[in-house]
């Protein structure tokens, strides 16, 4: 005994779902490399490491030049 089209509905769905995920995982969410994002502690910590400076740091630096990556070092240079 058949159940009705939804079981053939959810797998449709599902496989629909699955490809639009795949061809272009990135689509509509491009990272900017050259920014740095002063709330996202992942990017301070590698900002820090990179630069020498420490987090806090960093953060003014952000907050003071702007979310530029160039800027940043660059404010944290001096």
């Amino acid at each position: 005994m058949r159940a009705g089209p939804w079981p053939i509905l959810q797998v449709h769905n599902r496989e629909k779902q699955m490809a639009s995920s795949k061809s272009g995982s990135n689509r509509g969410r491009s990272q900017d490399r050259s920014r740095v994002a002063g709330g996202q502690d992942h990017e301070v910590q590698y900002e820090a490491k990179k630069t020498g400076a420490s987090a806090a740091e960093v953060k003014r630096a952000v907050k003071s030049a702007g979310n530029s990556r160039k800027k940043v070092e660059r404010e944290l240079k001096k």
